[in-house]
């Protein structure tokens, strides 16, 4: 489209009153299409060419457009919510005022960003240069998602698996080719493949189930249910899930304008749609370093983490794992420099901050200590990336939210802290580490099918990966940082040296993993696949370094070696080997004896509100296992505050309601810790002298 700069803005002004009209008006489709990019593109869009950031590649402009547009949403939601309710309107987030206060700040940013850079209004924001060999390359992954979508529908319906795993086996298949046409591709492949990739992958756990599935994110639904409900942003349940605006405030502002009829598909939703660019940073983080087709492998090991697989089930965490690598991926520019820098470091951060309280606890380690070892090695160090400035802001930004505003999470951190300090006593207990930590630590494999032994070498090599990469690095190529003077001549795999303050992060990560392995209270208390998602954002590029050192050392294709661990690391962590063993994964396959207890049906919905609605006073509501509890929190919306910590595992009298789940009432088995299942008739004493009050066929509720 060749418009003036006048035309793109008159453009742009037409697509706010657009969306406006169709939100106002409720004109079905229209307003969930126009109201996405109203959302997730356009404010991002509009601080990059406020900030005159045209210039930069496809995937930067790409994951900058999509952070930025998020991390507004966020700060400017909180923003308004905090002053219109001291202005006295307490439903800021409803649908008239909170479309109102977006379109005048997009046209704010609109209006200045015009006058500052109206250049840029004549250009081609997103322009994609293939050439015929690239468009053949990208045949496969840009149907991905569509494989996906019907997978998952043929899987519901019919317990069909065929077109799904069809799916998952042509990603490799598009990364194959992709590897072997890398010298006769244009750049561009590579983000376009990887967001396509990603955007299968999320899209599986999505659809999977039509209601919330997963652990923590049935409360997280919560909190976003009564937050669009009440329609503005406020301390609900006193928990420290309370400061993570990214599940509350956050989505409630996409559910505000969308108006979807399934708010469990839009929760889960915008978490696919923002973290399908996620992987982008990483490429461009890699790409400094170690070029594109190098960096395209990293992107896709940190795609195919099992924490990222997931992340419509585990949002928060992976929200502040993409605003930690959208921050890095800023420090670390080339193109992004001065006052740009900064103000994008700070919003990064305060994005970090109001999503999830460990993963920023971990990001202002990772932050602090570099800069500590900066100080060490000063002399060293010809340029400064981190500074005390960034790591005092960090911190009061910090304990604002955390200590002042929401008050919890801080207390939450110094506890921590304080009961890993008292439990070091405790390192040769094995009992007091993680199950995560026993199964990396092998204990127990032996139980287990021959095919995990499998997953178990495979898994390791991707660990030597990084180990060789990291450490081959310090020693056999110093050259590498960009701190040396030395003249020699780089390896041939490495584009340019990596920044010092980048490699010391490095090594805090692989510092940062032992610990999480040694100190038992830690791994107990943080789950190592959350640290090990946040830490990959650094360490992607040394799982390619090393490979390609390896390679070497073997006389090896270093692509070949590299693609024989990605690959099968891919198809364990999505469940893909295992089903085709007949080892059926939940995610993959409708014969998964997890499924009963794990998913939410039907009929449990309809219990759980019933009982909610129906229930005589507030008395408490007891449960068979913590997966019930979880379902009467999503689809009841009952408070964790009504529901008993008592089990009928556990034996003990209860005097209030007891739920029964489909787990129950249909299969009879009680599901206890680690997922044991127990037979309920060896607990009917429980239900002696007591009144079934409701049944549908799936659930019931006694008294």
């Amino acid at each position: 489209m060749n418009l003036s700069p006048k035309g793109w803005f008159i453009l742009a002004i037409g697509v706010i009153a657009l969306t406006d009209v169709a939100v106002i008006l409720d004109i079905p489709v229209l307003r969930q299409i126009s109201g996405v990019i109203f959302l997730a593109v356009l404010p991002g869009l509009l601080i990059l060419l406020l900030l005159k950031l045209t210039k930069l590649g496809l995937a930067e402009k790409l994951v900058l457009t999509v952070g930025l547009s998020v991390t507004f949403l966020m700060l400017l939601g909180v923003l308004v919510n905090q002053i219109s309710i001291a202005a006295g309107c307490m439903t800021p987030l409803s649908t008239i005022p909170l479309t109102l206060w977006l379109s005048l700040s997009f046209i704010a940013l609109l209006v200045g960003a015009y006058i500052r850079n109206r250049e840029a209004f004549s250009s081609t924001l997103f322009h994609i240069e293939l050439n015929t060999k690239g468009k053949l390359c990208l045949l496969l992954p840009t149907i991905l998602p569509l494989l996906s979508i019907l997978g998952m529908r043929s899987l519901n319906t019919s317990g069909s698996n065929v077109i799904l795993l069809i799916g998952l086996f042509l990603i490799p298949v598009s990364i194959i080719l992709i590897t072997l046409l890398r010298r006769e591709i244009t750049k561009d492949v590579y983000p376009v493949a990887i967001v396509m990739i990603s955007l299968a992958l999320l899209t599986m756990y999505w659809l999977r189930s039509e209601h919330i599935w997963g652990h923590d994110v049935h409360m997280e639904y919560y909190l976003f249910y009564m937050t669009q409900a009440s329609s503005h942003w406020s301390i609900i349940e006193n928990s420290v899930l309370d400061s993570c605006l990214s599940i509350s405030l956050l989505p409630a502002i996409f559910q505000s304008l969308l108006n979807l009829d399934s708010a469990e598909y839009l929760f889960k939703g915008v978490y696919v749609l923002i973290c399908a660019f996620g992987p982008l940073s990483i490429f461009v983080i890699s790409r400094k370093y170690i070029g594109a087709q190098c960096a395209f492998l990293a992107a896709l090991f940190f795609a195919f983490q099992a924490m990222f697989l997931v992340a419509a089930g585990n949002p928060r965490s992976i929200l502040a794992v993409i605003f930690f690598a959208l921050f890095v991926m800023v420090l670390f520019s080339s193109e992004i420099r001065g006052r740009k820098q900064r103000g994008l470091l700070i919003a990064f951060m305060a994005a970090a901050i109001v999503s999830h309280y460990g993963g920023t606890f971990l990001f202002l380690f990772l932050v602090l200590f570099t800069w500590l070892l900066r100080l060490i090695f000063r002399k060293y160090m010809r340029l400064s990336n981190i500074t005390q400035t960034m790591v005092i802001l960090f911190a009061v930004l910090i304990f604002f939210w955390y200590a002042q505003i929401t008050e919890l999470p801080f207390a939450a951190g110094v506890d921590f802290v304080y009961k890993t300090l008292i439990n070091l006593g405790r390192f040769f207990i094995e009992d007091a580490r993680s199950p995560e930590v026993a199964t990396l630590l092998a204990q127990g494999i032996t139980q287990k099918p021959f095919l995990s032994w499998i997953n178990y070498v495979i898994t390791y090599a991707s660990f030597a990966f990084i180990a060789v990469g990291v450490i081959g690095t310090l020693i056999k190529h110093k050259v590498r940082l960009s701190t040396s003077q030395s003249s020699n001549q780089l390896p041939s795999f490495l584009r340019t040296g990596f920044d010092a303050e980048y490699f010391l992060m490095a090594l805090l990560c692989c510092a940062l993993l032992v610990v999480i392995v040694a100190l038992p209270f830690v791994s107990i208390r943080y789950e190592m696949q959350r640290v090990y998602s946040q830490v990959t954002v650094i360490l992607a590029a040394f799982f390619v370094t090393g490979g390609m050192m390896i390679s070497r050392s073997l006389k090896l294709n270093p692509q070949l070696l590299i693609l024989l661990v990605l690959i099968p690391y891919f198809l364990f962590t999505t469940g893909t080997a295992y089903e085709v063993a007949g080892i059926h994964p939940i995610l993959l396959s409708s014969e998964s004896q997890y499924q009963d207890y794990s998913f939410v049906y039907e009929q449990e919905r309809v219990a759980a509100q019933w009982l909610k609605e129906d229930g005589k006073d507030n008395s408490k509501v007891y449960i068979t296992s913590i997966h019930e509890a979880r379902k009467l929190v999503s689809q009841g919306k009952f408070s964790p505050r009504l529901i008993g910590d008592m089990t009928l595992l556990q034996g003990s009298e209860v005097d209030g309601y007891i739920y029964l789940g489909y787990n129950n009432v249909v299969k009879g088995k009680l599901a206890g810790g680690g997922d044991v299942l127990y037979d309920m008739s060896d607990y009917s004493d429980m239900f002696i002298n007591k009144d079934r009050l409701y049944a549908n066929g799936g659930s019931e509720v006694w008294r």
